[in-house]
C-alpha cells in the first residue's frame, strides 16, 4: 500500500514539476483547448438561438395562419384582373378570412406618429367587427395603436387628406402586418382614388384545421400563379416548421462534425506533447517498471494531466462565452429577447453533451501514443 502511495505522490509531483519547468507547454495546451471548446459552445448557441427565433415567429404567426401579400398595380385594376381577395375568398369555407388593402400612401396622426394605412371593403366587416368592438363608432375609421388610450378621437392625415379616427387596441392578429406601432383602418369607399393608384392586397387566413395549412398554402400559390400574380409573398407556419425541423437536423450533424474535428485536434496536440514528455522521462519510467510498477500506472499520469487541463479549459471556455454572449449575438442580429442567459442558457452541459464527450475522448485518446511506447522492453530502455 505504501508503495502505491509513493508512486502516486511521485506522479503528481512529476506533473507539477513539468508545469513549472515548461509553462509554455501548459499554456499552449490550455489555449488550444479553450479555443476549440469555445467553438463548440458557440456552434450550439448559434443553432439554439436560431431555433428559438423560428419558434417565436411560429408562435407570433400561429400554426394555423396563412398570410398572403400580393402587389396590385394600376394596370391590374384597369385590365379587370380579379383582385386577390376575390380569388382567395373560397378559403373562407376552411376557416376565418380577413382581406385588407395596404395603401401606397403616407399616413401620420396629429402627434406625428407614422401609420400604416389599410383599407377594407364592406365584405371584411364581419371579420373585423370582433377586433374593433369598443366605445364609439368612428364612422368606420379606426386607429389601431398600442401607444394611445382606447376610444380617443385622433386627427389623421393620409396624403394630406384629413380624417378623424377612433383609437382601438392593436390586435395581435394584425400587429404583424407592418413594422410600425399603429395601423390606420379606413373604409375603401373613402380612399377609392388612393386604392386605384395601386396597393398591396393582404389576406389573413386562419384555418380550422392546422394540418391543412401546407396544402392550402400550395393551392393558394398555384391559384395566384395561374392568375398571373407573380410577385406575391406567402407566409405560413408550415414553412417555418419545416425550416425548424431542417435546422435541428443540421444542428445535430454540425455539432457532431465540429466535436469530432475538435477532438482530433486536441488528440494531436496533447498526444504529441505527451510523447515528447514521456521520452524525456523514459529512463525513469523504465526503472519504475523494473521495480514492478504496472505500465498502466505510468499511462494514468498522462491521463490525469490531460483530464485536469481539458477540464480547466472547459470551465474557462464556458466563462469566456458567457461573458461575450450578449454583445456577440446582438451584433450577429439575433433577437435581444433571447440573449438573456436567465431565459435561455445555451452553455449548460446538459444542452451540450458533445463538449464533455469530446473532452473525455480527447483525454483518453491522447495517451494512446504513450501506451504504445510502453510496449518497448524495459531492458532496451535501461540498456
Amino acid at each position: 500500500m505504501r508503495a502505491w502511495i509513493l508512486i502516486a505522490s511521485y506522479q503528481l509531483k512529476d506533473i507539477s514539476r513539468r508545469w513549472l519547468e515548461t509553462p509554455g507547454g501548459v499554456i499552449a495546451r490550455l489555449a488550444v483547448a479553450i479555443l476549440l471548446v469555445t467553438l463548440m459552445f458557440l456552434v450550439t448557441a448559434t443553432f439554439q438561438l436560431a431555433a428559438k427565433s423560428i419558434e417565436s415567429r411560429i408562435l407570433r404567426l400561429g400554426v394555423n395562419t396563412l398570410v398572403v401579400r400580393v402587389p396590385v398595380s394600376p394596370d391590374d385594376i384597369a385590365n379587370g384582373r380579379p383582385p386577390p381577395d376575390r380569388l382567395l375568398s373560397p378559403l373562407a369555407t376552411r376557416g376565418d378570412l380577413l382581406a385588407l388593402k395596404s395603401l401606397y400612401a403616407t399616413a401620420l396622426d396629429e402627434y406625428g406618429h407614422s401609420l400604416a394605412p389599410l383599407s377594407y371593403a364592406d365584405t371584411a366587416l364581419p371579420a373585423l367587427a370582433p377586433l374593433l368592438a369598443g366605445p364609439g363608432t368612428g364612422d368606420g375609421r379606426y386607429l389601431l395603436t398600442s401607444v394611445l388610450p382606447e376610444g380617443l378621437p385622433v386627427h389623421v392625415y393620409v396624403d394630406n387628406i384629413e380624417f378623424t379616427a377612433l383609437t382601438r387596441p392593436l390586435p395581435a392578429a394584425l400587429a404583424r402586418l407592418a413594422p410600425v406601432e399603429s395601423l390606420l383602418l379606413l373604409p375603401e369607399s373613402s380612399v377609392e382614388e388612393i386604392v386605384r393608384r395601386g396597393h398591396q392586397s393582404l389576406v389573413l387566413f386562419s384555418a380550422t384545421d392546422p394540418a391543412a395549412v401546407p396544402a392550402l398554402a400550395e393551392a393558394t400559390g398555384a391559384l395566384l400563379n395561374a392568375s398571373d400574380y407573380r410577385n406575391y409573398n406567402l407566409q405560413s407556419a408550415a414553412a417555418w416548421i419545416e425550416e425548424l425541423t431542417t435546422l435541428r437536423s443540421t444542428q445535430t450533424r454540425w455539432q457532431g462534425i465540429v466535436a469530432a474535428a475538435c477532438t482530433a485536434v486536441l488528440v494531436l496536440v496533447f498526444g504529441s506533447l505527451s510523447v515528447l514528455e514521456y521520452r524525456q522521462t523514459a529512463y525513469i519510467g523504465a526503472l519504475l517498471r523494473s521495480f514492478g510498477t504496472p505500465g498502466w500506472v505510468l499511462v494514468l499520469r498522462y491521463l490525469v494531466e490531460a483530464a485536469l487541463l481539458l477540464g480547466a479549459a472547459g470551465l474557462l471556455a464556458r466563462l469566456l462565452v458567457t461573458s461575450v454572449h450578449e454583445p456577440l449575438f446582438r451584433l450577429a442580429g439575433f433577437e435581444s429577447a433571447w440573449l438573456n442567459l436567465e431565459r435561455l442558457h445555451p452553455y449548460h452541459l446538459a444542452g451540450n453533451p458533445a463538449v464533455p464527450i469530446a473532452l473525455a475522448a480527447a483525454a483518453l485518446l491522447s495517451v494512446l501514443p504513450v501506451a504504445w511506447s510502453l510496449r518497448r522492453p524495459v531492458g532496451r530502455t535501461l540498456g
